[in-house]
């Protein structure tokens, strides 16, 4: 930014020096208005991004378009005015001002669109006018760089959304079970530890009698379990609960911070909705049991031993045949 002010501000006044005509004062005024204000923008918006408050990124953008046409418009005097030396010094720097813009502006490619249009526009068409026909020539060579300006920031902006989805995929599989869609072990761990603060309800969730379902109706079967039971866990969890698939048959949700009586509740809801619903599978039928361990999770309270405590009251209630809630003492 500053390079580009500097440029096009030096070119306004050396000009405007040695023209010293209403149009050049003009443009020698409009320059130093519209820089000075996006320094000010600028300035109040790396406050404002320090602080976490929103930033006027609109305004400044307005701001740059202004700046664009106030370039354009000096080069369109200068060339106008039959000062060749001075048209070469100004539309060059134009031309590569407008070239860093395709660059710097390559997220927006509609806006480098119009930048550059607001640039090279006024240049191409003064150019025409001149009295000289040779600058037809940059009458004809303005479209085109326009033209590779746009399609270079449109191909960029391709590559970069391109990389940007490809880093959310992989951030998505990384914490992520990737056949139910649940959360794995790394991203409940993380969601958990994001809400940690604010406490929550532990509950580890094992199924009893799933290994027949395997063996009886092969693993295609078992996976349509497995995404089923995800599926009702999710529905219990509601929107305020995290539900994941730690490996194998075991699950675990976190709810908010509840009541014993409110967790013996939910625990059996747990239980009911997993077991005596059966599972309607491509050829059959089949059922299920659960065991459910549960444990309170307080505030600063490490994730993993909120799972220790949560697994053990597990193993409790699966030494009990199974079926059943226990709460971690």
């Amino acid at each position: 930014f500053f390079a580009a002010a500097l440029a096009t501000l030096i070119c306004a006044v050396v000009i405007w020096w040695r023209h010293q005509t209403p149009p050049f004062a003009i443009w020698l005024g409009l320059e130093l208005a519209t820089i000075a204000v996006r320094i000010a923008l600028l300035n109040r918006d790396r406050n404002a991004a320090r602080r976490g408050a929103a930033t006027g990124t609109d305004l400044y953008l307005l701001m740059t378009l202004l700046w664009a046409g106030t370039l354009g418009y000096g080069a369109a005097i200068t060339t106008l005015s039959g000062d060749y030396a001075a048209a070469i010094v100004v539309n060059i720097a134009t031309a590569c001002i407008a070239g860093g813009m395709s660059i710097r502006y390559f997220g927006a490619p509609r806006f480098v669109l119009l930048v550059c249009t607001a640039t090279l526009g006024p240049m191409a068409v003064s150019a025409a006018l001149a009295p000289d026909p040779v600058l037809l020539v940059t009458t004809i060579q303005a479209p085109l760089a326009l033209f590779s300006m746009s399609q270079a920031a449109k191909r960029l902006n391709g590559m970069m959304i391109a990389t940007m989805e490809a880093e959310a995929a992989h951030a998505h599989r990384a914490a992520h079970d990737p056949l139910t869609g649940l959360l794995n072990r790394a991203g409940f761990t993380h969601a958990a530890t994001q809400r940690c603060g604010m406490g929550g309800t532990l509950f580890y969730i094992d199924l009893d009698g799933f290994k027949q379902v395997n063996d009886r109706h092969g693993h295609d079967a078992g996976d349509q379990v497995l995404c089923e039971v995800a599926q009702r866990l999710v529905r219990l969890a509601g929107r305020h609960g995290h539900v994941a698939r730690l490996g194998g048959d075991e699950f675990v949700l976190l709810a908010p911070v509840l009541s014993p009586d409110a967790i013996e509740r939910l625990g059996m809801r747990i239980v009911e909705r997993i077991a005596d619903v059966p599972y309607v599978l491509d050829d059959a039928t089949a059922r299920i049991g659960v065991s459910v361990g549960a444990a309170a999770m307080v505030e600063d309270d490490p994730v993993d031993a909120a799972l220790r405590r949560a697994d053990a009251a597990l193993y409790g209630a699966k030494t009990r045949g199974g079926g059943r809630v226990r709460l971690a003492a």
